[in-house]
């Protein structure tokens, strides 16, 4: 065969591809007569690959094809400009499945085979094949094959005539021309070859395939694409992008997905970022090797994008193996098959991941349009996802760690709240201030957040979400300010309507003592001038009538003044039940002695029981218990009102008695009375008594017994009302006891009235180590009115300068602030434990004047400065150093910690470094006494 002639009809098939992709095409076929014995098919197959990779990996310059013979060889060159072959694949190329995978060329299709069939057609031949190329300049392919027939067997040889071009040859070349047609990024579909390019992985077309139709129709029929979504044409996807170089491939994937979905079919990865980048798709399909931008890339630039992150990806590939299964999903793919893939395969996989997108997608809206910003954490606190609200709302950015923007007042509180949910695994509810650094703005927020489970019961993580309340805290923070300006407006009209009631009342009370004064003087007179006038019996008589005229003036007087106490208590508690409901009301506390606060409140009622005729008795049980503390004048004004009732509804009785009485009550029945009690107070009484129905209302607003109790006692049923409400500010509780004709029985108690023995407390001294000097001030007012008496420091280090120049003894306990600049209560707290170990095995009276008294100076260097810090560095305290020590606990000061962090962690430290109690801030004055008490009294007692 002549094979210069064979090699340029070969050529001329490809020509026309060649210059429509605007490339020289240079044929130069030497003449000859000599024959050369060649496979016209494998022939074909052998230039068509060589050129069609050519043409593949040139994108300008030219593509060759020289043909001549050299030393009893034909030799045939195809050389091209161009990318080139990498040296670590040019000794690869030839062997099977290899590809090269990081150049950029017309298409990225083929399993890798081409060149390695080639190498074996050649062989076929007895020839050769041999490559040289450079990378970014081109390469040149040489095929050798020997002249003649020598080289064959007989059996090897048919001859025929040269110009016979096989049936092979021309489906071949319509392949050949059809795939190329493909790489052509300019050529338009032809749909009248519909066809001819929809081909199956197996190479036959969708015509001559006889399963096609009825393969999706099956699917139809099974309802694989319409299972749970309802997808179809009317689903709300926009559609699916197919992703492939290889047009037969890209033909073929639309065809199974077209008649569910929307399909848009791209040739590259950059061509479907360029359509995606114009309109999202609801699901991507991709092949994986492919020019410009491959597979893989477009996976990365997908996820990279925040208007696209959300979109599922399918990567289809020939590489079936694990190892590149892993790959496709790791690079953030959503699902990955191997080719060849089953029909029904590929659309069940496009279904499930099309729901996902759109239900993600869903999601990501709802977030976006949400009023409520989200985010989740692991299960040890660390925020792992913030939507775009929560960083719109708070000012934070999506890697700032978390309370980076918590306004510095509510971090410690915030943070407290978060931690102790996150170490109880609780849900929980906390409301904050947001300070957003772009303008400076505060926001009120509130953040709830739950925990999320395994299926073991343990913590995964916490879903959580924060809402903005700064228009409702606005709006509270308004009303609240409106309504304060009601209650002034409403206090200022009843001082002033009171004031306006109070001023007549004076005038009657000062005009009545005038006339009472008067009264007293005509009494007088009529005492001294009616017996001189007996001998004349109209003066006589005259005096007599003066004088039934002043008893008749003064029993008008008593009504008078008995009006206006009437009105004036009236005024009272209009005025008391006025501040009880504002909150206004307050009650100060006082040291008092009770003894002379009850005697005192019964003297103020002693003319007026002897001139009802009123026994009257009172029975104090407190004596030796010193003073209480509480509110005298609160607790004057419920004496006085129940003495006030007693008095009105005993009056008119048969038997009239009343009995006041004062004990100290145990505040738990199982502890000694000398410890903690309350002061009781009871006034009992012979009156008419109640019902059990007028009992249960009668500390109600306005109430009384019954009609005919304010018809015939008067009154305005507010006393006691406002007496429980004054008991119940101060602690404490009343009640009662009355049966019907027999009389009733009052009883309160204090609860805020501390009743250990003053004494007690008398020379007691309490170091206060507090750099806040609000709170110094306070404590110190607190423990003095209390009968302690107190040495204040404004730091750790004058704390211990404190303890190591007191003498021994005489300081009884220390409150310890734990945070404080100079020196914290941590230090200092273990510079006084070291002070007191080197003072028990030293004592004063072996001090010699050569011993070294250097103040202890602990460094602070192993105290974490951060309150979450891990305790262990901190060294613990062991109390069995003071045990074996030449003296014992009672040496010892008892030291209470006061901080205002709550965790654990915290209380577990300040043990630790050797404090003996920690009392969280803020606390109640009663707990803090208690706590004192308890120490000192154990530290005296020497226990350990």
């Amino acid at each position: 065969m002549d094979l210069g002639a064979v090699i340029k009809d070969f050529c001329g098939v490809f020509r026309s591809a060649i210059n429509r992709a605007g490339l020289k095409f240079l044929v130069d076929v030497e003449s000859s007569t000599e024959k050369v014995y060649i496979d016209a098919d494998m022939w074909e197959k052998i230039v068509y690959n060589l050129l069609s990779n050519a043409l593949k990996c040139t994108l300008r310059g030219s593509i060759s094809v020289h043909y001549h013979h050299v030393d009893g060889f034909a030799e045939v060159t195809i050389a091209d400009t161009g990318v080139g072959i990498p040296p670590e694949d040019v000794e690869k190329v030839f062997e099977r499945f290899h590809r090269v995978e990081q150049v950029y060329k017309r298409s990225s299709e083929g399993t890798g085979i081409g060149l390695a069939l080639t190498l074996e057609l050649v062989r076929l031949h007895s020839g050769t094949i041999s490559l040289s190329s450079k990378l970014s300049e081109g390469s040149s392919f040489t095929v050798r094959v020997p002249l003649g027939r020598d080289h064959l067997q007989n059996s090897q040889v048919l001859e025929t005539a040269s110009d016979v071009q096989s049936q092979n040859s021309v489906r071949l070349d319509s392949q050949f021309l059809e795939e190329i047609k493909g790489w052509d990024a300019s050529a338009k579909e032809d749909t009248s070859s519909t066809n001819d390019l929809l081909r199956s992985p197996d190479g036959t077309s969708a015509a001559e395939t006889p399963e096609r139709p009825s393969l999706v129709t099956e699917i139809q029929k099974s309802g694989i694409a319409h299972w749970g979504g309802g997808m179809g044409k009317a689903a709300p996807f926009p559609y699916v992008l197919v992703v492939d170089d290889n047009r037969d491939m890209a033909s073929y994937t639309k065809s199974l997905l077209a008649p569910f979905w929307p399909v848009k079919v791209a040739r590259d990865g950059q061509e479907a970022w360029e359509t995606c980048q114009r309109r999202a798709p609801g699901l991507i399909v991709s092949d994986v090797m492919m020019p410009r931008v491959s597979g893989l890339e477009l996976v990365y630039k997908i996820r990279c994008s925040k208007k696209l992150r959300l979109v599922p990806i399918i990567l289809l590939s020939a590489r079936a193996g694990e190892e590149a299964r892993v790959e496709g999903l790791e690079s953030g793919a959503d699902d990955y098959l191997a080719k060849p893939f089953g029909a029904r395969e590929l659309v069940a996989r496009a279904r499930v991941h099309l729901e996902l997108g759109r239900l993600r997608s869903e999601l990501m809206h709802l977030g976006q349009v949400s009023p409520v910003a989200i985010f989740r954490t692991n299960q040890t606190g660390d925020t792992m996802y913030r939507s775009e609200k929560l960083v719109e709302l708070t000012g934070e950015s999506p890697s700032a760690p978390a309370f980076a923007t918590v306004y510095p007042d509510d971090l410690e509180a915030t943070r407290n709240v978060w931690y102790e949910s996150v170490r109880t695994g609780t849900p929980c509810k906390h409301e904050f201030r947001c300070l957003r650094p772009q303008d400076g703005k505060i926001v009120h927020v509130l953040a709830q957040w739950e925990p999320e489970f395994d299926e073991d019961g343990s913590v995964l993580g916490y879903l959580g979400a924060i809402t903005d309340i700064t228009e409702r805290v606005t709006l509270q923070t308004a009303q609240l300010k409106e309504a304060e300006e009601n209650r002034k407006s409403q206090e200022i009209f009843i001082d002033m309507i009171s004031h306006e009631i109070r001023n007549p009342i004076a005038g009657i009370a000062g005009s009545c003592d005038l006339l009472r004064a008067s009264l007293r003087e005509r009494k007088l007179i009529e005492s001294v001038a009616v017996p001189k006038a007996a001998e004349d019996f109209g003066v006589w008589w005259e005096g007599v009538r003066s004088r039934l005229q002043t008893a008749t003036d003064e029993e008008s007087l008593d009504a008078i003044e008995s009006c206006a106490q009437h009105q004036k208590m009236i005024t009272d508690d209009v005025l008391n039940l006025s501040k009880l409901k504002s909150g206004t009301y307050s009650v100060v506390k006082s040291w008092f002695d009770p003894i002379r606060l009850v005697r005192n409140s019964v003297n103020m009622f002693r003319a007026q029981m002897e001139k009802k005729d009123i026994s009257f008795q009172m029975k104090m049980d407190w004596e030796g218990r010193g003073f209480a503390c509480g509110d005298p004048e609160r607790l004057t004004q419920v004496i006085v009102n129940l003495l006030s009732n007693s008095i009105k509804f005993t009056a008119n009785c048969p038997h009239r008695f009343i009995e006041v009485g004062l004990k100290a009550v145990p505040r738990d029945p199982e502890l000694d009375a000398g410890d903690k009690v309350d002061m009781e107070i009871t006034v009992t009484d012979t009156g008419i008594g109640m019902t059990p129905e007028a009992q249960a209302k009668l500390f109600e607003r306005f109430s009384q017994a019954t009609i005919r109790t304010h018809r015939e006692y008067g009154g305005t049923g507010l006393g006691l009302h406002i007496s429980k409400q004054m008991i119940q500010m101060m602690g404490g509780t009343i009640g009662m006891v009355s049966e019907l004709g027999k009389g009733t029985t009052f009883t309160f108690r204090s609860g805020d009235a501390d009743g250990r023995r003053r004494s007690d407390r008398v020379g007691m001294v309490v170091l206060i180590v507090e750099d806040n000097r609000i709170n110094q001030r306070v404590l110190k007012r607190q423990l003095e009115r209390s009968a302690y008496s107190t040495i204040t420091a404004d730091n750790g280090s004058e704390a211990v300068q404190i303890v190591q120049a007191a003498k021994p003894g005489s300081i009884h306990a220390i409150l310890m602030d734990i945070e404080m600049p100079v020196m914290g209560g941590l230090a200092a707290t273990m510079a006084i434990r070291e002070f007191e170990v080197r003072l028990r095995c030293c004592p004063p009276t072996s001090i010699s004047q050569d011993t070294d008294t250097t103040p202890i100076n602990i460094s602070t260097a192993s105290i974490p400065s951060d309150p979450l810090a891990p305790i262990a560095t901190i060294p613990p305290f062991s109390p069995s150093s003071l045990v074996d020590s030449p003296l014992n606990n009672a040496q010892s000061i008892p030291i209470i910690g006061v901080s205002g962090n709550a965790r654990h962690e915290h209380r577990d430290s300040a043990l630790r470094a050797g404090m003996d109690a920690y009392l969280v801030k803020p606390h109640s004055l009663e707990v803090l006494l208690s706590m004192i008490d308890h120490w000192v009294r154990k530290r005296k007692s020497g226990s350990p």
